[in-house]
């Protein structure tokens, strides 16, 4: 169990995004794989753990799905004339399918926080480790001993421990479908963090779909969870 978790969260998971963000653009992963997980989800839940959503959730699911995809069609519609993402994106949905099957698989064999942060941290450094220092250029010798510190502790630790570790534990008190629906907010976040940091201008079509999608996962977050059938 905690051999398949490591392998779901900490190789296939980022191989299928990493692929996905060289392809299309940074917006479509937040939008695509963090605004879907509530589908997938939803599916794997009802496989794996006989729940059925009920009218409030499914409004929710509704209204999330119509926010994330009037995001990606206005992501979409400022791209070059020509430019396809299809492929980037594909993968993209596929991250967001391995990441719902990981959370729901937490659920149902009841794995704590810690374990499989642990378990996560550990395969992941045994396979990608010996793979980066023997076959992948790296350009370690041209940054300086400050930046590869701060990147150490940070894609390390604070993603690979204190992130899994938060979500895990969020998984294991809220349930599955409950903190996928809080995760569909993050491209509300990311395109209001935007305007301020980046500068980007807030256009009437992602202020849209930002709107409803903050609706969708609150109704969700609201909503009391589903029984098994």
């Amino acid at each position: 169990q905690s051999l398949t978790l490591a392998l779901l969260a900490g190789i296939t998971y980022p191989l299928a995004s990493y692929t996905g963000f060289q392809i299309s653009p940074a917006s479509h992963g937040a939008v695509l794989i963090s605004g879907m997980l509530p589908f997938f989800t939803a599916i794997f839940a009802g496989l794996l753990l006989g729940e059925r959503p009920n009218r409030i959730r499914l409004l929710s699911l509704a209204l999330i799905l119509t926010g994330v995809m009037t995001l990606l069609f206005t992501s979409m519609a400022s791209l070059p004339a020509g430019q396809s993402t299809l492929k980037g994106d594909l993968f993209l949905l596929t991250a967001s399918c391995l990441w719902s099957l990981f959370t729901v698989l937490l659920k149902l064999w009841q794995v704590k926080a810690f374990d499989v942060t642990l378990g996560v941290a550990a395969v992941s450094a045994l396979v990608y480790l010996p793979v980066f220092f023997l076959f992948l250029p790296s350009h370690l010798s041209t940054a300086s001993w400050h930046e590869i510190a701060l990147q150490s502790f940070y894609q390390g630790f604070v993603v690979v421990c204190v992130a899994m570790w938060t979500y895990a534990k969020a998984v294991e008190l809220l349930g599955s479908m409950r903190v996928v629906i809080m995760m569909s907010g993050v491209p509300v976040v990311g395109a209001l963090l935007a305007v301020p940091i980046l500068g980007e201008t807030l256009t009437a079509g992602t202020a849209l779909g930002a709107a409803i999608v903050f609706l969708g996962a609150l109704l969700g977050a609201m909503a009391r969870p589903e029984k098994p059938a």
